[in-house]
């Protein structure tokens, strides 16, 4: 209901949903470069270790560490976006 009235009820409303929208968008957008970035940054400082390499061979190890790796990328970005 309060969402129908904040639509309806008000001219502004429907640019203000608009822009809330493009915000997400452009935010969640500059969050998966983000996360590019740190996954090449690690990438490139760990070379002693081929990560693609152990990851297509399975080993868990590596793939929990960039698990591990990218979410906490992907929550001190969203911190710092909000």
């Amino acid at each position: 209901m309060s969402f129908a009235l904040t639509l309806f009820g008000d001219s502004d409303a429907p640019n203000t949903i608009l822009h809330a929208a493009g915000a997400s968008l452009v935010f969640g957008i500059v969050g998966i470069a983000l996360l590019f970035v740190g996954y090449f940054l690690f990438d490139l400082l760990c070379r002693r270790i081929d990560i693609q390499e152990q990851l297509n061979k399975g080993n868990m190890a590596v793939a929990v560490v960039m698990a591990a790796m990218l979410l906490a990328i992907a929550y001190v970005t969203a911190h710092v976006v909000s």
